[in-house]
Parts: C-alpha cells; structure tokens; sequence
C-alpha cells in the first residue's frame, strides 16, 4: 500500500484494513484510518497488529503495506 488519491487539492485518506480472508473476508476490528497532505509520509507500522493476529493464529497471507509508505496524489 503506497498510492493513495487525492481529489482537488484536499487531504488524502488512507485506510489499513486486516481481513480474514478464511472468514468471507471478514475485516477485523482493527482498522486504521489515516488522513494526511499529498507527498508527506504515513506514521503507521503494522508490525505490532501483524504480530497480534499472527499470535492469534492468524497466518499473514501479505503485508500491502510498503516500509516508507507516502500520500501520493496519483495512482498508477
């Protein structure tokens, strides 16, 4: 997860969702919501959440989530 889009200017949102994909992809209680200006860094690390559910017995099927990941205006 590295694009995100912005429409006119504004800020940019951004959600984390975890989903248990062996569940009709039931999205888990915790979701992250982000909010920030175009071409600025998100301060947000999922190592913590992945370690819960993997402690949990969930089994990560992948992490979306890029290491420096920015609002950025356009989407490829």
């Amino acid at each position: 997860m590295n694009k995100f889009t912005s429409i006119f200017g504004k800020n940019i949102r951004a959600v984390v969702k975890y989903v248990d994909l062996d569940n009709d992809g039931e999205v888990l209680e915790s979701t992250k919501k982000f909010e920030g200006k175009p071409k600025t860094q998100v301060e947000y690390d999922p190592s913590d959440e992945i370690a819960k559910y993997l402690n949990q017995g969930y089994v990560l099927e992948r992490d979306g989530f890029d290491e420096n990941p920015i609002f950025e205006e356009d989407v490829d």
